[in-house]
């Protein structure tokens, strides 16, 4: 497996991490970040905790670009 798709596979699984509430940006960012230094380290995947870092950052980012215009409807 190379970097790139480690980073991938690692965010994947650790945001299926239940400690995941996508409503406190700091825990869940830490929680992520252990998670795919646990699974860089269980694939020996070699990769700096800042590349992996720098990768949650850009997807929280996406994450947010993508749900910046997002409205729920009225309730009536």
């Amino acid at each position: 497996m190379n970097k790139e798709e480690m980073l991938r596979k690692g965010f994947s699984h650790g945001a299926a991490n239940v400690a995941i509430r996508y409503a406190d940006e700091e825990i869940d960012f830490l929680v992520l970040r252990s998670e795919m230094v646990e699974y860089a380290r269980r694939h020996h995947v070699e990769v700096d905790v800042k590349e992996i870092e720098d990768y949650i950052k850009a997807q929280f980012k996406d994450m947010h670009d993508a749900l910046k215009d997002f409205e729920f409807p009225p309730i009536d």
